[in-house]
């Protein structure tokens, strides 16, 4: 029962981290306030609509395959922003994320 928990946990820490390193990423990819706005508003987006699939193949498939399968794809996509370069890079590894 604690793998859950702690899993959990980094999710809803990761969902937040974004807004904590927005500086660090205005140096870093010279980005607006706007563009920003429609990275989040993507994340949101992508985030929303994963979880209706995500519940689909949770029932399909029971909670330990599916919660094995989002903690494998949240995680490649969280490596992934260690690979983008730029705004368009970030906004793609966002939306993995969501």
């Amino acid at each position: 029962m604690r793998a859950p928990l702690l899993a959990t946990t980094v999710n809803y820490i990761d969902r937040q981290i974004l807004a904590l390193i927005k500086e660090f990423l205005d140096a870093e990819l010279g980005w607006s306030n706007e563009t920003f706005g429609w990275v989040n508003g993507a994340f949101q987006l992508s985030y929303a609509v994963g979880l209706l699939f995500f519940g689909w193949f949770v029932d399909r498939f029971g909670t330990k395959i599916g919660y094995a399968t989002s903690i494998v794809l949240w995680s490649l996509a969280a490596i992934g922003h260690a690979a983008v370069g730029s705004v368009n890079g970030f906004f793609a590894a966002r939306v993995a994320l969501g």
